[in-house]
């Protein structure tokens, strides 16, 4: 599939947006932590736990990434679309190119 062309809209409100909250460095240190802790596992369902740790791993990666890279992860990976960046994408004007 080609890639698509994102609306300059999107493009300038997503790369417009504040850097990365959360570094990969902190991230994996957060991760480190307490991986020892016991726990039942009587208890779990395992099926469920997976779920959760996807989750809560995409969200803390998703954290990382800066505006652009984040926007190109949700429309490949969410909307299955082929997103790459190109100068044309990131015009404001909508008039064609000499």
């Amino acid at each position: 599939m080609p890639p698509v062309e994102v609306p300059s809209q999107l493009v300038a409100a997503a790369v417009g947006a504040e850097d990365p909250a959360l570094t990969f460095a902190a991230f994996g240190r957060d991760l480190a932590e307490n991986l020892d802790a016991p726990y039942d596992p009587r208890r779990v369902d395992e099926d469920l736990l997976a779920q959760e740790v996807m989750v809560g791993c995409t969200q803390g990666m998703l954290l990382c990434l800066d505006p652009e890279h984040r926007m190109a992860y949700v429309l490949g990976d969410v909307l299955q679309l082929n997103y790459a960046p190109t100068p044309a994408s990131s015009r404001t004007s909508s008039a064609p190119s000499p």
